[in-house]
């Protein structure tokens, strides 16, 4: 039971670091596997699948060689 309220604290804390200044999906700003949920002000954080880096022009996680990434 307290782990699961930790992974929760964490997840808020993580997700609550990023600022959503409109709806979408956008990079993380430190690591390119991972990548915000933005609605109504709140993010979600999310990771790409391995090997795998997000991009934000298509909306997706592709190959690195593939993303300009930010990081």
């Amino acid at each position: 039971m307290i782990y699961i309220a930790l992974i929760l604290v964490l997840h808020i804390i993580v997700s609550s670091a990023f600022d959503c200044k409109k709806d979408g999906y956008f990079q993380d700003p430190a690591d390119c596997q991972k990548f915000y949920n933005c609605n109504n002000g709140k993010a979600a954080q999310l990771t790409c699948g391995p090997g795998t880096v997000f991009s934000e022009k298509l909306q997706v996680c592709d190959f690195p060689n593939n993303v300009k990434c930010k990081s």
